[in-house]
């Protein structure tokens, strides 16, 4: 509400000064000048200035009531408590109490706490107020879970006690250990194998009582279309569902599970987001093309290969150790936040770049297949295993990977190749390169090399003698000495 003075205060006296005893249920719209009180339309007439001017001189402070029936300080536009019958406002009223709340839900329910509650104050009065909660809790997990509420004051009311409000959760089990929930498993493959796994025939029914408690499900190859009913498997840690026909997968209510298998199904989404329990998900040879990993931090070993993911982010995932997300349509994989990765499986997707900088304990990496054109691998010492074939490397270090058993780089634009700080390699595949000189001098443990499709014309295997494989095809070589390698195959 505007202030009611701009240049000067005009108001309306209700036939002379009010009783002072109805200020507080005088008309809304009104005003109060000290002691008196006026109507609103009468301020506004500049024929009455003198008379108001006054007033004020006499008065001083000014009070008005909006048509709300909310009381006003003219200056400072705050509302106030009702003023005494000297024009007086008194001192802001405390909260005194607020009512507990209490919300009783089943498993699975939506609730939603209150934004604003009802205060009863000193007076006696009560006000809604706002509320501020400090936490948000599921409803997937029977408990009580308590919350408190902060209060959000208002004009004219004091939280001098610093009041708070408390509301209690309770979340109860849906349905009784006698519930017959037989009609829930629609998928009959499914109910039979539920059957046989509580030791059951049809028609008994299947209680809720034979299969909360169970703990884990192995499903397999077992032609099944849908999972219905597995909501019911409430204490599950581990579930193998791989190799069936299913098109969804609903386990928001297993959120114990710490083992999914659902690989090689025909799954176009999977939701992990109530499953924070989760550390192995393997979910690889389906259609995925979104995967929300973010609420699964204890994750330490994610397949998800074989999709069509287009993003992976795995930020969160802090405890990975694997991650294989080959054959997917990735154009960006950021694993600087995966510090304890051994196994990293990128191969067969779109990038350009890998950094793998931050991955000081990675032992096996396949980026192969895809566009990267720099693979800095200097920081990975303890890699064993190798894989960079098929993309656009022009140089490659692998001086600093001392471990290395397996290398496999071939089909790449490299002009050189330095492998004798390796020398525990066992096979090597360089081939479809440019490269003009090979020493495998120091690989004496090679049993296989491919080295064909270079530019090479000598090549020197004489310390390779436990050599069992050699494909030099399409190099410059004419002349090969292979009579120390007395093991490689006719």
């Amino acid at each position: 509400m505007k202030k009611v003075i701009n240049s000067f205060l005009v108001a309306l006296m209700i036939a002379g000064t009010t009783s002072f005893s109805a200020y507080a249920t005088m008309a809304n719209g009104s005003v109060m000048i000290g002691s008196k009180s006026f109507d609103l339309a009468y301020a506004n007439d500049t024929k009455n200035s003198t008379e108001i001017t006054n007033a004020i001189i006499e008065g001083g402070v000014i009070y008005v009531k909006d048509f709300s029936g909310n009381w006003i300080d003219n200056t400072t536009g705050k509302i106030v408590n009702s003023p005494d019958e000297n024009g007086q406002v008194g001192a802001s009223l405390g909260v005194a109490s607020v009512s507990e709340i209490k919300i009783i839900k089943t498993i699975g329910d939506a609730y939603t706490l209150p934004t604003l509650v009802v205060a009863t104050l000193s007076d006696g009065t009560t006000k809604s107020l706002a509320v501020t909660w400090d936490k948000v809790a599921t409803t997937t997990v029977v408990g009580t879970y308590t919350f408190i509420g902060t209060l959000t004051m208002i004009d004219g009311v004091a939280n001098t006690e610093n009041k708070t409000v408390s509301a209690t959760l309770n979340i109860s089990s849906a349905i009784s250990d006698n519930t017959d929930i037989t009609s829930k498993f629609t998928d009959e493959k499914f109910k039979a194998i539920v059957y046989s796994h509580i030791r059951k025939t049809s028609p008994a029914p299947i209680l809720y009582s034979d299969v909360k408690n169970e703990a884990g499900l192995n499903i397999q190859k077992s032609k099944i279309g849908n999972l219905s009913g597995i909501e019911y498997f409430t204490a599950l840690t581990t579930l193998d569902c791989s190799e069936n026909r299913l098109t969804t997968l609903d386990i928001s209510k297993n959120t114990k599970l710490t083992f999914l298998r659902c690989f090689e199904n025909q799954l176009t989404t999977l939701d992990v987001s109530k499953n924070t329990a989760l550390t192995r998900l393997e979910c690889n040879n389906n259609q995925l093309t979104n995967l929300d990993v973010s609420k699964n931090t204890e994750l330490t070993s994610l397949e998800c290969f074989k999709n069509q993911l287009t993003n992976l982010d795995v930020s969160k995932n802090t405890y990975l150790t694997m991650l294989w997300c080959s054959s997917n349509k990735l154009t960006n994989l950021d694993v600087s936040k995966n510090l304890k990765l051994i196994d990293l499986w990128g191969d067969k997707n779109q990038l350009t770049t890998l950094d793998i900088s931050k991955n000081t304990k990675l032992t096996s990496l396949k980026c192969f297949e895809n566009r990267i054109i720099t693979l800095d691998v200097s920081k990975s010492t303890a890699l064993t295993s190798l894989h960079c074939y098929k993309n656009q490397l022009t140089t490659l270090d692998v001086s600093k990977n001392t471990e290395l058993d397996y290398l496999d780089c071939d089909s790449n634009q490299l002009t050189t190749l330095d492998v004798s700080k390796n020398i525990y390699l066992t096979s090597l595949e360089c081939n479809n390169n440019q490269l003009t000189n090979l020493d495998v001098s120091k690989n004496t443990y090679l049993t296989r090399l491919n080295c064909s499709d270079n530019k090479l014309a000598t090549l020197d295997i004489s310390n390779n003698i436990d050599l069992e494989h050699l494909d030099y095809w399409h190099t410059q070589i004419t002349n090969l000495d292979v009579s120390k390698n007395i093991k490689l195959e006719k």
